[in-house]
């Protein structure tokens, strides 16, 4: 199963095995919930009556809207329009509404919802698939893409064809949520980590920027303010789990370990390990398992 939409440092392959590693409660919160793997993945465990998520980019909250609860709003034949770098960057700053999102994350690369998924050179190429692309219904333009997929240049041609098959990723996102008639009530806004009221929630998830990397949307994050809010909220008696590569603050006790395949470059993957972190220690963890 695929959880969650198109994003960069997406969970989708291990978001399964992270949710299995946490507590059972009444309420769960996915802090910085990203293309909503996780969230997913939450809400169809049945662990928790009611799931929350919440992140500061508003596009991917509200793509997680339409395909996790508010079922419906997506037209996926008409919403994703023809685009050009030029046209791209226009969607991408108006980020007016479901076209402009699916074009975000449908023709950026590696799903960061920023730079375009092209050189020119290669969208030149993708101009002429255009046709075949663009049949009259998404599974029509799937099969076309299996169809070109024969040809001698077909790793190259798929690469090309990546938008529509993100496309047919969110609309499966959404049958998904929508088939699975959920009895637990899942919710997602658009709200910072640090505005966040906590006190309702049992179960306290964080995948923040990792220390490692450039972080998301070039926006700087503030590691200290993190390190004093989970601390905070730790020393509360709150369930705190965060995914991080390394131990995020004092006090935190890595608990799993989950190897995962990580886009470094256009050109590259490199396989890496995550680990998830607890707000005590592992003999607190083990019987929070068990209780």
């Amino acid at each position: 199963m695929k959880y969650g939409l198109p994003y960069l440092g997406s969970k989708n392959a291990i978001a399964q095995k992270i949710i299995d590693a946490f507590p059972s409660g009444e309420t769960f919160c996915d802090a910085c919930c990203g293309g909503g793997a996780i969230l997913m993945a939450a809400a169809l465990s049945g662990k928790y009556a009611r799931v929350t998520g919440y992140d500061i980019n508003e596009a991917i909250v509200g793509l997680i809207r339409a395909t996790m609860i508010d079922f419906g709003t997506i037209d996926y034949e008409h919403d994703l329009p023809s685009i050009d770098r030029k046209s791209f960057f226009e969607a991408r700053n108006r980020s007016a509404g479901i076209s402009d999102w699916l074009v975000r994350y449908c023709y950026s690369f590696g799903n960061d919802g920023m730079s375009f998924i092209w050189s020119d050179e290669k969208h030149e190429g993708f101009r002429l698939l255009e046709e075949a692309l663009r049949a009259k219904t998404l599974d029509d333009r799937v099969h076309a893409v299996q169809n070109l997929s024969k040809r001698p240049d077909a790793p190259d041609l798929m690469t090309r064809a990546e938008p529509f098959v993100r496309l047919r990723r969110i609309k499966k996102v959404e049958q998904t949520m929508r088939d699975s008639k959920l009895a637990t009530c899942i919710d997602a806004g658009v709200k910072s980590m640090f505005d966040i009221d906590y006190e309702p929630f049992d179960v306290i998830y964080f995948d923040p920027p990792y220390k490692t990397t450039r972080g998301y949307f070039k926006v700087k994050f503030d590691y200290r303010a993190f390190e004093e809010l989970i601390s905070g909220l730790r020393d509360k008696g709150k369930l705190v789990f965060v995914s991080e590569y390394s131990q995020p603050t004092d006090g935190f006790t890595c608990v799993a370990e989950f190897s995962k395949l990580v886009l470094i470059s256009k050109t590259g993957n490199t396989v890496g390990t995550e680990r998830l972190y607890f707000g005590g220690t592992l003999e607190e963890y083990q019987e929070l398992l068990h209780s």
